[in-house]
């Protein structure tokens, strides 16, 4: 009795592992293109300059960091497309 009921808990366990496999692998894939819908870096308010009290020495600058204030063309929000480029691979040519 023991052993049976042991040999059902465990085909019980390895069929709701499977099942649950199947069902994460077969989810809607049509939304890992969008962006999550948190739109609030478009509230943002601008960058402004550094204003430093005169006489006050500051450190050197590089451009290592700088932030461009040039707005740039393209999609934002929910036009845009955050899936990384797909590379296409092409069979070697002995191959064929």
């Amino acid at each position: 009795m023991l052993e049976s009921l042991q040999k059902i808990m465990v085909t019980t366990i390895i069929c709701l592992t499977l099942i649950m496999m199947l069902v994460g692998c077969s989810s809607d894939q049509n939304y890992t293109h969008q962006v999550n819908g948190n739109e609030a870096y478009l509230d943002a308010t601008p960058l402004e300059p550094l204003y430093t009290p005169e006489g006050m020495i500051l450190p050197l600058q590089n451009n290592n960091y700088k932030v461009s204030t040039t707005t740039l063309p393209g999609s934002i929000g929910k036009q845009l497309d955050i899936r990384p480029p797909a590379q296409l691979l092409t069979p070697p040519q002995d191959s064929l």
